[in-house]
């Protein structure tokens, strides 16, 4: 059995969307130091990696010396999280089935089923040549004004700086992100390759303000994304659109 208690609440929310906007089911592993999931979307185009230590937590407690190892709908789940309230404390607790307990003014207890478990796809091991730093709101902003262009975003990396441009049916776009604009950028070689928006988009949904995106690069393969949630983090994997093909 498992059980946790948390008040960092918009933490978990994100946490939870942000396994959510790829997949409805997944697997939990919880060990007595964290609970990792790793998740690939249906169509094969993103994996997300998401890792939750016990310092997120302020009580964590799991049974045995065994890690536990259970199915759960994110996509419930992270409807039920749109309940939560800023003040409130939640309570999880997994046995036969998932209970979550929103402690505020009032508390309300929700109960999910436990679902069959499946093995998670490895981890690929992808060869990146650059690496840049940016603000998450800045590139967000940025991917909502390629997408009022085209449903795909190129992305490029050179000595010069950053440029994301895109090519619709009557219009097309360049935004140019300077070097003062960046947190950090380490270039070996220039790179390029192209993205569907709707997906990166979705992968960075779980970014605010305070948020450090980092991307990492090879022209015509999947790009690495990566930035924190509190103590928590997410890794997405997104394969490149292959023009021409």
């Amino acid at each position: 059995m498992f059980t946790s208690k948390i008040s960092k609440v918009k933490e978990l929310k994100k946490a939870i969307e942000s396994i959510s906007v790829l997949v409805d089911e997944g697997t939990l592993n919880i060990s007595s130091d964290s609970i990792a999931v790793k998740v690939i979307d249906p169509s094969q185009i993103a994996m997300g990696i998401l890792n939750m230590p016990k310092t997120m937590f302020e009580e964590y407690t799991l049974e045995g010396d065994k890690d536990l190892v259970v199915g759960i709908n994110f996509l419930e789940l992270s409807k039920l999280m749109k309940r939560s309230r800023a003040d409130d404390t939640i309570e999880l607790k997994i046995d036969k089935k998932a209970e979550i307990k929103f402690k505020g003014k009032t508390t309300r207890t929700y109960e999910l089923g436990i679902l069959e478990t499946s093995t998670p796809s490895r981890e690929p091991k992808i060869e990146t040549v650059d690496e840049i730093k940016i603000a998450g709101n800045l590139f967000a902003d940025h991917v909502k004004d390629i997408e009022m262009v085209s449903s795909k975003i190129a992305i490029e990396i050179n000595d010069k700086g950053v440029l994301l441009s895109a090519e619709g049916d009557v219009s097309e776009v360049k935004i140019e992100i300077s070097d003062e604009n960046l947190i950090e950028k380490n270039v070996k070689e220039d790179a390029k390759a192209t993205f569907s928006i709707e997906y990166l988009k979705n992968l960075i949904t779980a970014v605010d303000a305070d948020t450090i995106i980092s991307l990492k690069l090879k022209t015509n393969s999947p790009m690495v994304i990566e930035y924190s949630i509190g103590t928590g983090s997410i890794k997405y994997y997104l394969a490149p659109r292959i023009e021409g093909v």
